[in-house]
C-alpha cells in the first residue's frame, strides 16, 4: 500500500509538472508559427517552432523535434489533431536517439501499459539509460522497480543507489525512497538521522508521503529523534496538502493529545465527516465516537450507530468493541444479545488484549440473561448486575478540569436503563461521558427496591483527577 500511494503521489506530481511545460511551450510556440521566427529548443527539450519547422526538423533526425512532436500528437492542446500512432511513433524515434525525457517518457508506457502493451522488463533499461542522460525522476523509478522485483531481478542495493541518484537530483520522489532505504536498512545500513534529513527534503517540497513518515517518526516517544512540535507541523502541513491519514491524526490529536484554536477545531471535523463520507472506517469510528462523546461535536446517538455500523461492515476491529456494547445494553439499536456475540467472536480474531476481552466477557455473561434466567434471588444481591464507570475525557483531564453531570433514567422490568438523559453537566463531555456510562448500567431486575420501572431516578455522576 505504501508503495501505490507513493507511485500514485508521483504520477499526480509528473501530471502537474507535464501541465505547466504545456502551458509554458503553447505560449512560446504560438508567436513562433504566427512571426514565422527561425526554430528553436527551448529548456525543456521541446522544439519551439511551426508544425512544418517542427516536422522538417524531426525529418532530419532532431530528436528534440520528435519528442516536441510526441507531445503535440498526443494532445488537442496544441493546436494540432490528436493522433495517437504518430504520437508513439514520434515518441520511439526520440527515445533511441538518447533523447533524455523522450526516453522517460517510453520507459513509462512500457511500464504503466500507456498505448504500450505493459512490459515492466522492457522499461527498466530505458529508466536506467534515461538515469544515465541525467533524469533524476528515471533514476527513481528504476530504484522503484529493483526494490519491487518488478521486471528485474529484486536488488535492494541497486535499488538505493538509484534513489540516492534520484535524491541527488533534487528529485522528491528518489528523497523519500532513499529515506525508507536508510529508515529500514533496505540495500544500505540503517540511518535514522540521514533519513530524516531526507524526508524533510522531500517534505518540503509538498511530497506527503514523506510528510506521513516525519509525523510518524518525530511522534515516537521511544525514539532518541522524538519531536512533538516538529511532528505536528509536519501533520498539519500534511493534511492540509490532503493527507486522508494526517487529517485523521490531526483530528486525534486535537481531541485527545494538544490545545488548538477553534479554527483549527473547525478544520478537524470538517475533514473527519468528508473522511467518513467516503466510508474510511477509521473515520467512521473517530466521528462516531465524537457524537458519542460529545468531542468538538454536539452529543448525537441517533447519529453515532450508523457510522459504527459502516465501520464494522469495514471489519474495523475498534468499532465492534463499541458496538458490542450499544447491542448488549440496547443503546440506540434493539438489545441484542447474539449480535454483541457474534461482535466479541469478530473481535477476538483481531486478536485484541486479553484483558479487554476478559472485561467484555465479563459484561456479556452480566447483560446475556434474561430475568426469568438468572435464576433465585441470593441472599446479599448486589444491586448493579454491570456497573459501567464513565471514562473521563482526555482534554479536560489534561487541562485539569473537574466536574460533574447529573444524569436521568428509568430501569425496565429487565434491570437496563432506559430513557437516559443529560439533565444537566458542567461542561458537554463529562454530560455525554455520563451519559454512556450510565446506558451501560443493569440493575439485578430481581431487586425490585429502590426503584419500580415507571420511575425517573436522577444520579450525580462526579469527575475526580484524583479517582
Amino acid at each position: 500500500k505504501v508503495w501505490s500511494v507513493v507511485a500514485d503521489q508521483a504520477h499526480d506530481r509528473e501530471m502537474d509538472r507535464l501541465r505547466e511545460e504545456a502551458q509554458r511551450t503553447i505560449q512560446h510556440a504560438e508567436p513562433a508559427r504566427t512571426e514565422r521566427q527561425e526554430a528553436y529548443t527551448d529548456a525543456t527539450g521541446m522544439v519551439v517552432g511551426t508544425l512544418a519547422q517542427v516536422e522538417a526538423r524531426a525529418a532530419a533526425g532532431d530528436p528534440a523535434a520528435e519528442y516536441t512532436l510526441f507531445r503535440w500528437y498526443s494532445s488537442d492542446s496544441y493546436g494540432v489533431p490528436r493522433d495517437d500512432a504518430r504520437s508513439l511513433a514520434y515518441l520511439e524515434r526520440a527515445a533511441q536517439s538518447d533523447h533524455r525525457q523522450a526516453t522517460l517518457a517510453y520507459g513509462e508506457r512500457l511500464a504503466n501499459g500507456d498505448g504500450l502493451p505493459k512490459d515492466p522488463a522492457r522499461a527498466v533499461p530505458f529508466f536506467e539509460k534515461a538515469a544515465r542522460l541525467g533524469s533524476a525522476r528515471a533514476a527513481a523509478l528504476a530504484g522503484q522497480h529493483y526494490r519491487a522485483g518488478d521486471g528485474v531481478a529484486r536488488d535492494f542495493a541497486k535499488a538505493y543507489a538509484f534513489f540516492t541518484q534520484a535524491a541527488d537530483g533534487g528529485n522528491a520522489f528518489g528523497q523519500a525512497l532513499a529515506g525508507w532505504c536508510l529508515e529500514r536498512g533496505e540495500g544500505v545500513d540503517p540511518d535514522l538521522p540521514r533519513a530524516l534529513a531526507l524526508y524533510r527534503e522531500a517534505a518540503g517540497k509538498d511530497y506527503v508521503w514523506a510528510a506521513e513518515r516525519l509525523a510518524h517518526l518525530l511522534s515516537d516517544p521511544r525514539s532518541p529523534h522524538a519531536n512533538p512540535e516538529e511532528a505536528w507541523q509536519w501533520t498539519e502541513r500534511g493534511a492540509t496538502l490532503g493527507s486522508p491519514n494526517l487529517r485523521l491524526r490531526f483530528a486525534q490529536l486535537l481531541i485527545f493529545g494538544r490545545d488548538g484554536t477553534p479554527d483549527q477545531r473547525q478544520q478537524a471535523v470538517a475533514w473527519v465527516r468528508e473522511l467518513a463520507l467516503t466510508e474510511n472506517p477509521t473515520a467512521c469510528l473517530l466521528l462516531a465516537r465524537m457524537h458519542l462523546n460529545a468531542w468538538t461535536v454536539g452529543h448525537d446517538l441517533a447519529a453515532a450507530v450508523p457510522l459504527l455500523q459502516a465501520a464494522a461492515a469495514k471489519n474495523h476491529p475498534p468499532a465492534f468493541e463499541v458496538l458490542l456494547r450499544l447491542h448488549a445494553f440496547g443503546i440506540g439499536v434493539p438489545r441484542d444479545p447474539a449480535a454483541a456475540a457474534d461482535l466479541r467472536e469478530r473481535l477476538a480474531r483481531t486478536n485484541p488484549p486479553a484483558n479487554m476481552l476478559e472485561t467484555l466477557d465479563r459484561l456479556l455473561a452480566a447483560t446475556r440473561d434474561s430475568a426469568d434466567d438468572l435464576g433465585s434471588l441470593n441472599a446479599a444481591p448486589a444491586t448493579y448486575l454491570w456497573q459501567q464507570r464513565p471514562a473521563y475525557p482526555a482534554a479536560l483531564r489534561r487541562q485539569g478540569i473537574t466536574g460533574q453531570a447529573e444524569i436521568s433514567f428509568r430501569v425496565d422490568a429487565e434491570g437496563f436503563t432506559r430513557d437516559v438523559r443529560i439533565v444537566s453537566a458542567t461542561h458537554p463531555e463529562f454530560g455525554a461521558a455520563a451519559h454512556f456510562a450510565v446506558s451501560q448500567w443493569r440493575f439485578d431486575p430481581r431487586r425490585r427496591e429502590p426503584w419500580t420501572e415507571s420511575e425517573a431516578i436522577t444520579v450525580p455522576v462526579h469527575f475526580n483527577l484524583t479517582e
